[in-house]
């Protein structure tokens, strides 16, 4: 269960670092510029949003670490686009596979 509840963890924090940069940048764009064309807000909104997401989804993934039910040490976790995520410890090999998959291949 705790495995399931810190993949949805990292989602959930992801998805709100997401929104709040996006509201961040949008609200720079208007106070600098007034209110600029959907393009231009398409051009800068959307870089934001896989930078902000991928960038946040890493920092979860390098700082908030689950322990080895065995060992206590690290387990690091694999997330692979169309592999259920896995949560290993490379001393023990202890291997958890959840049931969730992430994107596709």
């Amino acid at each position: 269960m705790k495995y399931y509840l810190y993949t949805i963890g990292m989602f959930l924090t992801s998805f709100a670092a997401t929104l709040v940069s996006i509201f961040v940048v949008g609200r720079i764009i208007y106070a600098t510029f007034g209110k600029p064309s959907d393009f231009v807000l398409f051009l800068v909104i959307v870089p934001v949003f896989f930078v902000a997401l991928l960038g946040s989804m890493r920092l979860y993934a390098k700082y908030i670490h689950l322990s080895c039910p065995e060992c206590g040490s690290k387990l690091k976790m694999d997330n692979r686009p169309g592999t259920p995520v896995t949560y290993h410890c490379e001393k023990c090999n202890y291997l958890y596979r959840t049931s969730m998959t992430i994107g596709s291949r």
